[in-house]
């Protein structure tokens, strides 16, 4: 993940113990509360009423500050009730980071307490602290980031922890950003929460505020302006199938400094304005790789199979590294680098031929709030290629197997910002392919002997953002022990029994071949004898989980969150096709077909038989959109349906004798 959020979230960074800390700075005073002037521990809830809980939230408390100099302040306080020994265990071990390069922070308390405050245990027994390890994998990400490991005592069922700390974030990475998200719905009940924000009173921060049942209280005095949002017993939240993100439910606030996205936009063009430049190096590398290119788009799939594929993922996030790209020439000479470093290497690589195109600033998961200018709301980077005529070609140079043209489905609908070299910016809404373009199609073809043994094929065919799961699984070809193993694996997956062979995969790095798998199948046990009848087996038979799904939602008394249609299939079609050549005089007995169609999505199912051939079909085409509470009814109704579909057997009736 790059253009990581280098202000601590609270979600990652609760605690950071450790001896070397206070050489960094007190920027708090490091005293404890007293026995008798704590009234949050009286707030202890009784265990009975909250089961399913291994701990309780008593009290939870953040505060931004804002100096003048820009600098930021974010102080925690944390009160902890342990209802259970699993909840307990939960605490006695923990591990956070923090990033000494950019921040100080200190600990004003840590401690273990009963009910009635007497102190079991003032301070963390064993404090270890290291740097973060780059893992080892496929896509490993180097840090500055320090990770302090804490062993607490006397954490047992009916203690409280009582945790208070700060964090100095002295050199923000861009000017003038202090963005910070506070939750008061974040599942489980909070006895009591806060959320302060104090500014210069010269200052006007930018405020979101969603779904509160109450409002916030402002104070100025000294020339300072405090927010001040509070709430006793918040409301419990638990989450529902197929919830929209932007719910309408969840009470959160959201601030940040008086910025705009051109503001983003200047500050991430003057990062990298000067990365763009074509040097020596970078040119005789795409030369060379344009060279048999007979029109610019073959140039522009040359250049972007060579950045996608050949200079591997390896996320560098040191001091300004997690926000700035590194060199061309660099990137090209270690052969690795992470989404900035590809897409500003294909953006040059691109203007060495000629042809415009530029680095858009995104959120991975398509969740960026276009409403709330701050540069923490991106995490990642594509580019986007000027065409001829008009518009963008988006392209994820991270996304491996993904072929020019398409995109990964997270990032679609995704708000983001196309940054000009000049520092300007376009707005832009990430586009969204059709469920028609990404095809997931699985068909097994062949022959019922009269002994009920079936011999045909297995065929597997994907496309638009679906193939890329396919290409990367035959990124290396298999040799022959793997195509033998994978064969017998499918052939038993969808028969008792039966061999595979002949399996023929394709080139994965290759996006021109199409993602299709064949294998042979033979022998395979289809039937079974029933009397004067013989029952087929439907390999593709069970939709149990859909069917799962509506009880699950229509067991809930009232349905609060809005429906997000893409969550249940997504924008894709699914086909699942048996067709099976029957022995002479053979006939099938033919289930109903099926058709299933709402605002949530489609489902088909067709049994034909045309001569001695039977045909078994299913199709799942997905759908997006957003949708009212009160449609659950609609939605259960139309998963009950599909999960009515449910033929596991087809009965055939042989000749008689």
């Amino acid at each position: 993940m790059d253009l990581t959020r280098r202000l601590i979230a609270v979600a990652t960074l609760l605690l950071a113990v450790t001896t070397s800390v206070a050489a960094q700075g007190i920027i708090v005073p490091a005293v404890a509360p007293t026995r008798g002037d704590d009234s949050l521990y009286k707030l202890v809830v009784d265990p009975a009423t909250h089961e399913g809980e291994g701990t309780h939230l008593l009290f939870d408390s953040t505060s931004v500050s804002v100096r003048e100099d820009g600098g930021v302040i974010r102080t925690f306080r944390r009160v902890i009730q342990v209802l259970t020994e699993a909840g307990a265990a939960t605490l006695r071990e923990q591990q956070f980071t923090y990033s000494p390069g950019h921040q100080t922070f200190v600990v004003k308390w840590l401690r273990v307490v009963r009910p009635d405050g007497s102190v079991v245990s003032a301070a963390p027994t064993h404090v270890q602290e290291s740097d973060v390890p780059a893992p080892i994998s496929t896509s490993p990400v180097y840090s500055d980031n320090k990770v302090t490991r804490v062993s607490l005592s006397g954490v047992t069922p009916g203690t409280i922890l009582d945790v208070a700390f700060a964090v100095d974030e002295h050199a923000p990475a861009m000017k003038g950003d202090f963005a910070q998200t506070y939750v008061f719905t974040p599942g489980p009940s909070i006895e009591r929460a806060r959320f302060t924000l104090e500014v210069p009173s010269s200052l006007l921060p930018r405020i979101r505020e969603d779904n509160l049942d109450f409002k916030h209280v402002t104070r100025t005095y000294n020339g300072r302006t405090r927010y001040i949002w509070s709430r006793d017993r918040t409301p419990t939240v638990k989450r529902e199938l197929f919830a929209a993100d932007s719910d309408g439910v969840i009470m959160d606030v959201r601030v940040g400094g008086a910025i705009t996205w051109t503001d983003v936009s200047r500050w991430y063009a003057g990062l990298a304005r000067d990365r763009y430049s074509t040097t020596p190096g970078l040119s005789r590398v795409v030369d060379s790789l344009v060279a048999g290119a007979k029109s610019r788009e073959d140039s522009i799939r040359a250049v972007h199979r060579w950045v996608a594929q050949d200079i591997r993922y390896v996320g560098i996030e040191l001091g300004i590294g997690g926000y700035q790209p590194r060199m061309p020439d660099t990137v090209i000479a270690t052969g690795y680098g992470d989404c900035k470093d590809k897409a500003t290497l294909f953006v040059a690589a691109l203007g060495h031929l000629g042809i415009r195109a530029f680095p858009v600033l995104l959120s991975i998961n398509a969740s960026a709030k276009r409403d709330m200018p701050t540069p923490q709301q991106f995490n990642h980077e594509i580019a986007a290629v000027a065409l001829a005529g008009g518009g963008y070609r988006f392209v994820d140079l991270t996304s491996s197997f993904s072929a020019y043209g398409e995109l990964p489905l997270n990032i679609e609908g995704g708000f983001g910002i196309i940054v000009f070299p000049d520092g300007r910016n376009e707005e832009v809404t990430i586009p969204v392919d059709a469920p028609s373009s990404n095809v997931q199609s699985t068909r097994l073809t062949g022959e019922l002997t009269t002994g009920g043994k079936f011999n045909g094929y297995y065929d597997e065919e994907a496309t638009g953002a679906l193939a890329a799961g396919m290409r990367a699984a035959f990124a290396s070809p298999p040799d022959s022990a793997q195509r033998a193993t994978a064969a017998r694996l499918v052939a038993r997956k969808y028969f008792t029994s039966g061999e595979g062979d002949s399996l023929v995969a394709f080139n994965g790095r290759d996006y021109a071949v199409p993602a299709h798998v064949r294998l042979r199948i033979r022998d395979a046990n289809a039937t079974t004898s029933a009397g004067p009848v013989v029952l087929l087996n439907n390999p593709f038979a069970g939709l149990t989980s859909i069917a799962a799904a509506a009880d699950d939602i229509a067991a809930l008394p009232t349905r609060r969150f809005p429906i997000d249609a893409s969550k249940m299939i997504g924008l894709r079609t699914e086909i699942t096709e048996f067709r099976v050549t029957l022995p002479d005089g053979w006939h099938a007995r033919l289930p109903s077909d099926l058709t299933a169609r709402s605002v949530f999505g489609s489902y088909t199912a067709t049994y034909s038989q045309q001569g001695r051939e039977l045909v078994l079909r299913h199709e799942l085409v997905g759908t997006g959109g957003i949708f009212l509470p009160s449609r659950v009814n609609e939605l259960v109704g139309w998963l009950r349906s599909i999960g009515s579909d449910n033929v596991k057997l087809i009965v055939l009736d042989p000749p008689p004798g």
